[in-house]
């Protein structure tokens, strides 16, 4: 297999999180990594791909894209994104029914990789219509990437607080991101956060 990683120049810490996952499956894995959609329209012409993954958010990912879909529009392609408004726009389906492109969030976790390498479709938008429960899965994959306490009920919009103490390092995190997004909550004294929706 056969893999082409296209990532803008501030994607190293997802890309080698992704390289370490694919090292350590009992498989031969080739990844080429590119940074410049020069380099990646050379390599494409020069080599047969399984699965092209592009980091979506920077214009040569976007025009690496656009060359790859002209040369071969049945091309897997996996998009790495952290951003919603093609989502919002056209649902989580529209380009993969019509592009054969799917998207992957950020970060970037082991069993996303495993689904895609395993599986015939990824589409990571459980809830790509709306752009408040993207935010919050870009949140919850975040957490269980790096911290273990919190657990996200997307029935209940509320970040469950596992852990034995109330407010951690993960509960601050939490908070800085509903900020940055400007995502309104509430904490309850057991440490669990409320969206207020």
């Amino acid at each position: 297999m056969r893999l082409l990683l296209f990532e803008n120049k501030n994607g190293e810490e997802y890309s080698s999180n992704f390289s370490h996952v694919i090292n350590v499956l009992p498989t031969k894995i080739i990844i080429d990594r590119i940074t410049s959609s020069k380099e990646g329209r050379k390599l494409y012409c020069n080599y047969s791909y399984d699965i092209v993954f592009i980091d979506f958010v920077c214009h040569e990912g976007e025009e690496l894209m656009d060359f790859i879909i002209k040369s071969n529009p049945l091309q897997r392609i996996i998009t790495i994104s952290d951003i919603h408004e093609c989502s919002l726009r056209y649902g989580d389906t529209f380009c993969l029914e019509n592009y054969s492109k799917e998207r992957l969030l950020r970060p970037i976790v082991h069993k996303d990789i495993i689904k895609i390498l395993t599986g015939k479709s990824f589409v990571d938008n459980k809830y790509a219509n709306d752009l408040l429960l993207l935010e919050l899965r870009q949140i919850e994959k975040t957490i269980t990437f790096t911290y273990s306490s919190f657990e996200f009920d997307v029935e209940k919009l509320k970040f469950i607080n596992t852990g034995e103490r109330t407010y951690q390092t993960d509960f601050f995190f939490i908070v800085e991101k509903l900020n940055e997004y400007d995502i309104q909550y509430s904490s309850e004294q057991n440490g669990d956060i409320r969206i207020i929706a």
